[in-house]
């Protein structure tokens, strides 16, 4: 975590509400010039939204000129360009620790970043205007119960009464429904991945390898896959990397398997004139799979 990236977020981003949270929650993860690569998964968490819902934030945010989004690797990286000089930015693009873009490409990106951020600047009056004008329509909505110059040393604010009204979307319900119950089945996968992590793999786990697991289960929720990677990355150099490699690239049937598929389809008996049904498992087997189950369940 910056607090010089914070504290510049603070003072100097122009947006407000939601995405001036997001872009607070990225600058949380940030190091001191402002790089970053939390995940989906952890942005949403902070900041109380649905992973799609934070996508489409950060797209808008990016807009803003505030954000840089390398989409480059499988999971995005990120710097908070707020208050930043083309210099500054220029040296995050090109560390070969962080992006490692080259210069031509380091600054074609700042004059993409600086061009948001005016077009952000055209914007901006026209809200604070509106605001300014409108400010005195909305003083009604609260009276002042104390003392103008505050001689009795309180002063009381009370809301008056609106009538508001209510409109519910069952359909919106049902979406957000479906995507708690989405997201519950996401964190049940993610737990079994991380237990044969700690089975197969040991050792400390990163908070980088925590996210990046997060983002890999939402496309590879297969617990038999990750088993056997785990186990094929013995030996490996770079074991995560290998792993990370692997799983983001989702396997696909082999024509021989396809094949062999076809052909136990064609060889399965079909049942119909003819034809019949499989005989029954001779009564000494039956009888020793019955008391099997019932030594079992106790008798």
């Amino acid at each position: 975590m910056s607090i010089e990236v914070m504290t510049r977020v603070w003072k100097e981003s122009k947006n407000k509400g939601t995405p001036l949270l997001l872009l607070l929650a990225v600058a949380d993860h940030a190091d001191e010039l402002g790089f970053a690569w939390p995940g989906i998964v952890t942005l949403s968490e902070k900041i109380r939204m649905s992973h799609r819902h934070t996508r489409r934030m950060l797209l808008d945010v990016e807009a803003s000129g505030e954000l840089f989004i390398d989409r480059r690797e499988h999971h995005n990286r990120y710097v908070v360009t707020v208050d930043m000089s083309d210099k500054q930015l220029m040296t995050v693009l090109t560390d070969k620790h962080r992006l490692s873009y080259s210069l031509d490409e380091a600054a074609a990106i700042v004059a993409e970043v600086r061009k948001r951020q005016q077009q952000e600047d055209k914007l901006s009056p026209c809200f604070e205007d509106d605001t300014a004008e409108h400010e005195d329509n909305l003083s009604p909505s609260f009276e002042n119960d104390g003392d103008i110059q505050g001689q009795h040393g309180d002063t009381h604010v009370r809301e008056a009464d609106t009538d508001v009204p209510l409109i519910i979307n069952e359909s919106s319900i049902n979406q957000e429904d479906e995507e708690e119950e989405e997201e519950e089945a996401r964190d049940e996968i993610l737990a079994a991945v991380v237990a044969l992590y700690e089975q197969e793999i040991g050792g400390t786990m990163t908070a980088m390898i925590a996210d990046e697991l997060r983002e890999l289960t939402e496309t590879e929720r297969n617990l038999d896959r990750w088993r056997k990677v785990f186990k094929d990355s013995i030996g490996k150099g770079h074991r995560w990397a290998w792993i990370r490699k692997v799983i983001a690239n989702p396997l696909k049937p082999s024509t021989a398997t396809l094949s062999t598929a076809a052909a136990k389809a064609q060889a399965r008996p079909v049942m119909g004139a003819g034809k019949r049904p499989p005989a029954a498992a001779p009564a000494g087997q039956a009888a020793r799979i019955q008391e099997l189950i019932q030594s079992r369940n106790g008798g």
